[in-house]
C-alpha cells in the first residue's frame, strides 16, 4: 500500500510538474541585453562577430499606416522617407552622404519600410572607427526625435514617392481595391495601403505629416536594436546618453490594433482585369489570433507547423500531375495581419480551370477532415521539422547580425519569443516525440468549416477565358458532394539513388595546394578537376558549383527548343527509379539541393549540403550522371506550366516591356531566349531529343571542375570523392564554346517604343555594350565606373529632379563568351518625362567620359567595395563563386590578395580614358513603353 501511495505521488508530481512547465513563459535568449529608459524607450543589444567589423542598428517604431487619420492617408511611409531628408546635424542629403562615405551604400547599408502596423528603419555599420557607431547612434536618435521635416524637402520628395506609386500602380492595384474590402469587410485596414491615394500625395499640407510625425514617433513606441561587433556596455551607455533625454509622452493617443469582422455566411469577390497575371484563388476562413507567450504554445505551433508540412507535402505531389487543374497550390494556418489569424487555401490555377482549381483545394481539404493525415507523412515532417531546428541550432554562434536583429524587431512589434535557436530546438526535442495524429488531424474539424470564409478568384479579362461568377463560386464552395473522397493512400517505398556496393572507388592522384585561396585541387583517378576549400564560416554549410565549357552553343538551332528544357525535364522526372514525388518523401530531414543547367556557354550543376547529408549529397550528384529518370509524362507537366507562366508574362505590362527589351539587345537571337518565348518554340519541343542531349552535356564528367567550400570533414570528403566522382565513367575528350554563332548586340543604335497597359506609367530601358581587352584593371575600371553611376545616377534623377523612384543599373566586364562589356540601365517614370529622364542619364555618361566621376562619389565608391569584400570574404558563397568565376575564365586566383590596393589603383583620369575609348554614346539602344492610350 505504501509502495502505491509513493507511486501515486510521484506520478501527480511529475504531472504537475509537466503542467507547470508547458504554462511557464518562453524565455528570452540569454545573449540579448533588454531595456528600457524611463521615457518608456526598449533596447535591445547583442554582441555577435558575424560579421566580424559591423554592427546592425535598427530603430522600430510601433506605428505605420494604421495610425493615419484620413487627412494623413500615405504619410507614415512618407515620415520614412522625410527620415532620409534631413535630421538633426545633417539637412538635406548630407546624412546619406557621410555615410557613402563611411562605405554605406543607400538602399543596400541603409533602407527602411512602413508597413501597417510599424516602421523600420536600418543601417549596416563599419565598427573599425568607433566614431563610425557614435554616427550611427545619432542618425537612430535623429530618426526617431530629430526629424527636420523641412517644408522644401517635403515637396521635393512628393515627386519620388509619387514615382513609387506610380510603379505600384496595374491590375494587381486596381484588384486589390475591389477584393480588399470584401476580405477585410469594414475594416480600417482596406482602405490604409502605406503608399496612400495619390491625391493626398500631391495636396497634403505640411503640418499635416508633421503632425503624425509628433504623434507616433514617441518613446513609448519605440525600440533602439544594436547587435554586432561592438561592446555591449558601451552600447547601452550610448543609448542612454542620446535616447534617455527625449521626454517621455504623458498625453497621447494610444495604438488600437483594429479588428477584421468576421462574416456570418461564406461570401466571394470574383475580380478581373487585361492585365492581371494569371488565375489566383484563395479560399480564406479569418481566425482568432493565436500568439505564442509560453512553452505550451511553442508546442502548439509545432502541431500548426507540422499540418501545414504534411498538407504542402501532398499538394507539391498533387502538382506533378499533369492533369492537376493548377501550376501550384498550399494550405495552411498563419497570422494573417494585425490580431487575425487565417486558414488560408490558395492555387494558381490553369487557364478555364479555376472552378476545377477550387473544387481540388476543398476536396484536399475535405479528405484531410474526413480521414485525416498518415502516420507516414506524420514521421516524415517530424523528420524534417527536427531536422530544420537542428540545423539552426548548430548554427546558432555562425548566425548573422542582421537575423538576430530582425528577430528582435519582431520581439518588439508584435512579442514573438526570442529564446533563441538551441532552445527551440531543446524545445522540439522535448515536444515531438508526444505529438500525436489524433491532435494534428483534430485541427482539421477546427479550421476546416465555412465561418468567416471568403472567397477570393484573381483573373485575367480576356477573350475566350471562361471565369466563375461569384454565385458560381459560392456555389462550388457550398456543392456538398465534394465531400464523397477517398483516403489518401501514400506509395512511397524506400529506394536508394545509387547502389554502393557495385561501384568501382577510384583514387585521389595528386594534390597541389592553392595558396591564394587557402584550397586544394584534386585530381582524380578518372580525370576529374575537384577544388576543395574548407571554412568555418558556417557550421552546417557546403555549396557546390560543377561547370564544363560548351552548352547551347554547339548545337544547332533546331535542337534549341529542346535544349532550352532539357534540364528541367531532368531535374522533374526525380532521379534513379524514384520519381519526383518520391523523391521529396525521401528528402525530408535533409538538406540537399542540387540542379543541372544548361546555359549559352556551359552546363553544370549547383547545390549544397551539411556535413551530416555530404554521402547523400554526393549519391544524387552520381545519379544525375549516371542514371537520369527517363519520364515521358514530364514534358506535358513542365510545358503546360511555362505556357501559363507566358501567358502571365504577356499579360503584364512591365514584363513585356522586359521581354521586348531583351529581345532588342539580343536580335531576337535563338541561343538567348529571352521572357518572351517566341511562338513555334515550345511546339519544336522534343522530350527524347532533350533526354538524350542532357546526357550528352554530362557525359564526361572530366570535362568539368567540382568545387566545394564550406564546413566539410576532409577525411570523410576523400572517401566520398572516391567512392561517387572517381568512379564515374570519363574519357578524354575536351570540348569548348562557340561564341561565334551568337548575334550580339547591335552593330547600330535602336530606337523604340511599345504601346502597353492602361495605367499613365511608362518604362525606360537604356543599353550600350563594346568589346574591350578582358584583364583585371579593366574589370575593376567597369565596376567602379558601375558604382559611381549608379551613386550619381540616384542623386541627379531621383533626388534633383524627382523624376523616378529607383534607377536599375548594371554594368559589368566579362571574359567569355566574348570579351565586351554591358550597360544596362531601366526606370520607371510618367510618360511626359521619358526624354528629359533619358537626357539626363545621358549627360551624367558624357560627363563622365569628359571629366569622370566627381572626386567626392569615387571616394565613397572604393571605400563601399572595400567595405563590401571585407564582408563577402566571410561567406562560403562568395568563395564559391570567386573560385569558379576563376577557373572558368582561366584566370589567376592570385588577384584577391591585392584586392584593396587594386581598388585605389584606379583614378578618375583612368575611367576618363576608358570611357573615350569604349564607351560611345552615339550607339545606344533604347526602348520606351508607353501606355497604350498614347498611341497615334
Amino acid at each position: 500500500m505504501k509502495k502505491l501511495l509513493l507511486l501515486l505521488l510521484a506520478v501527480l508530481t511529475f504531472s504537475t510538474a509537466a503542467l507547470g512547465q508547458d504554462e511557464g513563459p518562453i524565455r528570452n535568449d540569454p545573449n540579448v541585453k533588454i531595456g528600457k529608459l524611463s521615457n518608456g524607450m526598449t533596447y535591445y543589444i547583442r554582441a555577435n562577430k558575424k560579421p566580424e567589423k559591423r554592427v546592425e542598428l535598427r530603430l522600430a517604431v510601433n506605428a505605420g499606416s494604421m495610425q493615419e487619420t484620413d487627412a494623413q492617408v500615405g504619410l507614415a511611409h512618407f515620415t520614412e522617407h522625410m527620415a532620409f531628408n534631413g535630421i538633426e546635424g545633417y539637412p538635406g542629403n548630407t546624412m546619406i552622404s557621410e555615410l557613402q562615405k563611411i562605405g554605406v551604400s543607400f538602399g543596400g547599408g541603409i533602407n527602411a519600410y512602413t508597413s501597417f502596423d510599424e516602421t523600420i528603419y536600418m543601417i549596416t555599420i563599419p565598427t573599425e572607427d568607433p566614431k563610425n557607431v557614435e554616427f550611427g547612434m545619432d542618425i537612430l536618435k535623429g530618426w526617431a526625435n530629430g526629424l527636420l521635416m523641412d517644408n522644401q524637402e517635403i515637396d521635393d520628395e512628393r515627386g519620388i514617392i509619387i514615382e513609387e506609386y506610380r510603379v505600384g500602380l496595374g491590375a494587381s492595384d486596381r484588384m486589390r481595391k475591389k477584393w480588399f474590402p470584401v476580405v477585410f469587410n469594414g475594416s480600417r485596414y482596406a482602405d490604409r495601403l502605406p503608399i496612400g491615394t495619390l491625391e493626398n500625395l500631391q495636396t497634403f499640407k505640411h503640418q499635416t505629416i508633421k503632425d503624425f510625425y509628433k504623434e507616433w514617433y514617441r518613446p513609448d513606441l519605440q525600440a533602439v536594436i544594436v547587435v554586432g561587433d561592438i561592446n555591449v556596455d558601451e552600447i547601452e551607455k550610448m543609448i542612454k546618453d542620446r535616447f534617455e533625454s527625449i521626454p517621455a509622452r504623458t498625453k497621447s493617443e494610444p495604438k488600437i490594433i483594429y479588428p477584421i469582422p468576421g462574416n456570418d455566411k461564406p461570401m466571394a469577390v470574383v475580380c478581373t482585369d487585361p492585365e492581371a497575371g494569371g488565375n489566383q484563388v484563395m479560399l480564406l476562413n479569418k481566425h482568432e489570433y493565436f500568439q505564442m507567450k509560453t512553452m505550451g504554445d511553442f508546442r502548439t505551433s509545432m502541431v500548426h507547423q507540422l499540418y501545414n508540412m504534411m498538407f504542402d507535402s501532398r499538394f507539391s505531389e498533387l502538382q506533378q500531375n499533369p492533369n492537376t487543374p493548377f501550376i501550384s497550390a498550399s494550405s495552411g494556418y498563419s497570422n494573417f495581419i494585425g490580431h487575425c489569424d487565417i486558414y488560408d487555401r490558395s492555387a494558381v490555377a490553369k487557364e478555364n480551370r479555376i472552378e476545377e482549381s477550387i473544387a481540388v483545394l476543398l476536396k484536399e481539404n475535405y479528405r484531410v477532415l474526413k480521414y485525416g493525415f498518415l502516420e507516414t507523412e506524420l514521421k516524415r515532417a517530424k523528420d524534417e521539422m527536427l531536422y530544420q531546428y537542428e540545423v539552426a541550432a548548430n548554427e546558432a554562434d555562425k548566425t548573422e547580425s542582421s537575423v538576430f536583429a530582425s528577430q528582435y524587431v519582431r520581439h518588439y512589434i508584435d512579442e514573438t519569443p526570442i529564446p533563441g535557436a538551441k532552445r527551440e530546438y531543446t524545445l522540439v526535442k522535448r515536444y515531438i516525440d508526444g505529438i500525436t495524429l489524433d491532435e494534428i488531424n483534430a485541427l482539421a474539424k477546427k479550421w476546416i468549416n465555412m465561418d468567416n470564409f471568403v472567397a477570393v478568384v484573381l483573373a485575367p479579362e480576356k477573350e475566350g477565358v471562361r471565369i466563375p461568377t461569384e454565385e458560381q463560386v459560392l456555389a462550388i464552395v457550398n456543392d456538398k458532394s465534394l465531400m464523397n473522397v477517398e483516403p489518401y493512400v501514400d506509395t512511397y517505398k524506400e529506394q536508394e539513388l545509387v547502389e554502393v556496393e557495385k561501384l568501382v572507388a577510384g583514387e585521389i592522384t595528386s594534390v597541389k595546394t592553392l595558396e591564394e585561396v587557402d584550397a586544394k585541387e584534386y585530381t582524380l583517378s578518372n580525370g576529374v578537376k575537384v577544388i576543395l576549400k574548407k571554412t568555418d564560416f558556417k557550421n552546417d554549410e557546403i555549396l557546390f558549383r560543377a561547370s564544363s565549357k560548351g552548352g547551347t552553343s554547339l548545337y544547332g538551332e533546331e535542337d534549341l527548343p529542346s535544349l532550352t528544357f532539357a534540364t528541367q525535364f531532368v531535374d522533374r522526372a526525380g532521379i534513379s527509379e524514384l520519381d519526383y514525388s518520391n523523391l521529396e518523401k525521401k528528402m525530408k530531414g535533409k538538406k540537399v539541393g542540387l540542379t543541372p543547367n544548361i546555359s549559352f556557354a556551359s552546363e553544370g550543376f549547383t547545390g549544397s549540403s551539411t556535413p551530416k547529408d555530404l554521402e547523400f549529397f554526393f549519391q544524387y550528384l552520381h545519379a544525375f550522371f549516371t542514371t537520369p529518370r527517363f519520364d515521358p509524362a514530364v514534358k506535358e507537366l513542365v510545358i503546360s506550366e511555362m505556357e501559363e507562366q507566358l501567358k502571365m508574362i504577356k499579360a503584364m505590362p512591365m514584363y513585356r516591356f522586359l521581354g521586348e527589351f531583351m529581345d532588342l539587345l539580343t536580335q531576337k537571337d535563338p541561343y538567348h531566349i529571352s521572357l518572351l518565348i517566341p511562338d513555334g518554340f515550345i511546339e519544336k519541343v522534343d522530350y527524347e531529343r532533350a533526354f538524350e542531349l542532357y546526357k550528352e552535356r554530362f557525359a564526361n564528367p572530366a570535362d568539368f571542375t567540382f568545387v566545394f567550400v564550406g564546413n566539410f570533414d576532409e577525411k570523410l570528403m576523400d572517401q566520398y570523392l572516391k567512392t561517387y566522382v572517381a568512379s564515374l565513367k570519363t574519357t578524354n575528350q575536351r570540348e569548348n564554346f562557340r561564341a561565334e554563332v551568337s548575334k550580339g548586340f547591335p552593330k547600330q543604335s535602336v530606337r523604340e517604343k511599345i504601346y502597353v497597359g492602361t495605367e499613365d506609367q511608362s518604362f525606360v530601358g537604356i543599353a550600350f555594350s563594346k568589346e574591350i581587352p578582358y584583364n583585371a584593371e579593366n574589370a575593376m575600371i567597369v565596376y567602379q565606373i558601375s558604382e559611381a553611376l549608379q551613386i550619381e545616377l540616384i542623386e541627379v534623377i531621383r533626388e534633383e529632379m524627382s523624376g523616378v523612384y529607383s534607377p536599375m543599373l548594371q554594368m559589368e566586364a566579362s571574359k567569355y563568351p566574348d570579351q565586351e562589356f554591358m550597360t544596362f540601365i531601366m526606370f520607371g517614370c510618367s510618360p511626359d518625362n521619358t526624354d528629359n529622364l533619358y537626357n539626363a542619364v545621358m549627360d551624367i555618361l558624357k560627363k563622365f567620359q569628359k571629366e569622370g566621376p566627381k572626386e567626392e562619389t569615387m571616394q565613397k565608391v572604393k571605400q563601399q567595395m572595400v567595405n563590401a569584400r571585407q564582408t563577402a570574404m566571410e561567406k562560403n558563397s562568395f568563395w564559391l563563386s570567386y573560385i569558379s568565376g576563376k577557373i572558368f575564365d582561366d584566370e589567376p586566383m592570385n588577384t584577391i590578395n591585392n584586392y584593396e590596393q587594386a581598388v585605389n589603383a584606379i583614378t578618375i583620369q583612368d575611367i576618363i580614358q576608358f570611357m573615350g575609348k569604349y564607351f560611345d554614346t552615339e550607339h545606344v539602344v533604347r526602348m520606351d513603353m508607353y501606355p497604350e492610350h498614347m498611341k497615334k
